[in-house]
């Protein structure tokens, strides 16, 4: 691994080799095998760098395990950036191939710096389709496991050419003189615009003017996870352009708590510049600004903020203020549920057994709805719970709000 050696062995020497890490993660609780814990990881990436070992299709599975739940970084003693350590190493074992597979092909593809409304589309058509044909009776079996097999998510079906028709739709209310950027995600822009939507008419009820850059793409974040960083340049400078060009904007607004912090590292200088403006995630901006709101869900609702996200003090504060008045607080829980990325179905088989462990030890099933802060553990649980028949769905925090 020529090109990053340096940075990585430097990361990989703060590891003490403790352990501590093998005690939250979750793949390494499923495998039982050092190899598959952070510390494990570690070291056979020391190996690598230092060419003891073979770049070899066991050792790149053994790394491409990891489920980035990030929860080892919280138990390390030495501040191990075992996440950038990660996507460095991922970054340089990719590069090292000299074909991409199919799926990387698609992920690189579908994340990149262009529009992807026709693929959206297009799945939605297909599944609609399939749905529609796997009704007859005959064929009812056959097309429900073409169904199952291509993995094909729920879509909402709000006309994508009103969605950036803010201003016809939400009136605003009282100005308050605070004017935000919303920065949607692949989540709120093409697989639940209705979350978007109806964060963007809560806001303009409340006084503060949001807008949506119509040219913004992904923030990149499936990308570094996948080990395909090297794209997501392009997306950093189209995502500046479109929001730098905005004047009079008092924060960005991010509707995903993962691109909240990719889109936090755009603040610092890079080869395109920074972003001028600061990032806020929509639950911190809930939580300051919107003391009026209320619920929209009163009874069999469980909240669900996985540890990546970093916001279990806003989380709890967010929910704390939404039920004041009803004096009573659902439950929230900040285990681990085995999401990773959006439309990602790597590590299926442990991270089955994980989401199972999680919907047990929360008794997911006594609810009917499960709201979470990113759209990642959505689109994930949703499919885990149609796999699996279970009645509950996952939805967004800014859906357990009443407009």
């Amino acid at each position: 691994m020529p090109k990053n050696d340096f940075i990585i062995k430097e990361l990989t020497e703060k590891c003490t080799n403790c352990g501590n890490c093998r005690i939250i993660c979750p793949v390494f609780k499923e495998k039982g095998e050092e190899a598959f814990s952070a510390r494990g990881r570690i070291n056979l990436i020391r190996g690598l760098v230092k060419k003891e070992l073979p770049n070899n299709q066991k050792i790149r599975g053994h790394i491409f395990t990891c489920l980035d739940c990030r929860q080892c970084i919280d138990y390390c003693p030495a501040d191990v950036d075992y996440s950038n350590i990660m996507s460095l190493v991922k970054r340089d074992l990719k590069s090292r191939s000299r074909f991409l597979s199919l799926k990387d092909m698609l992920t690189s593809g579908l994340f990149s710096a262009y529009d992807h409304s026709f693929y959206f589309k297009a799945l939605r058509f297909l599944k609609n389709l399939i749905t529609v044909f796997g009704r007859i009776k005959p064929l009812k079996k056959y097309f429900s496991a073409v169904l199952s097999y291509l993995n094909i998510p729920e879509y909402s079906d709000i006309p994508e050419k009103n969605f950036f028709r803010i201003k016809k739709r939400h009136e605003l209310k009282k100005y308050s003189g605070i004017r935000t950027a919303v920065f949607t995600g692949c989540g709120g822009k093409y697989l639940y615009p209705e979350t978007a939507d109806r964060f963007v008419k809560i806001l303009r009820n409340s006084g503060i003017e949001a807008v949506i850059p119509k040219e913004q793409v992904c923030c990149g974040n499936p990308l570094l996870y996948s080990g395909l960083s090297k794209n997501i340049s392009q997306n950093r400078s189209v995502n500046m352009k479109a929001f730098n060009s905005l004047v009079e904007i008092s924060f960005v607004t991010s509707l995903c708590s993962g691109a909240t912090r990719v889109l936090g590292s755009y603040g610092k200088e890079h080869n395109e510049g920074r972003l001028r403006f600061k990032v806020r995630d929509h639950i911190e901006v809930l939580t300051e600004y919107l003391k009026s709101v209320e619920p929209e869900y009163s009874k069999r609702i469980i909240f669900h903020s996985c540890p990546k996200c970093k916001n279990q003090k806003s989380s709890n504060e967010f929910i704390e203020n939404l039920y004041i008045k009803s004096g009573k607080t659902p439950p929230v829980t900040f285990d681990y549920c085995g999401c990773t990325e959006l439309l990602d179905r790597s590590n299926l088989e442990a991270r089955s057994i994980i989401t199972g462990a999680f919907c047990g030890k929360n008794n997911i099933e006594n609810y009917d709805i499960i709201a979470c802060s990113s759209f990642e553990c959505i689109e994930y649980l949703n499919y885990y719970f149609s796999a699996n028949k279970m009645k509950i769905r996952a939805v967004h925090f800014i859906e357990a709000v009443k407009t």
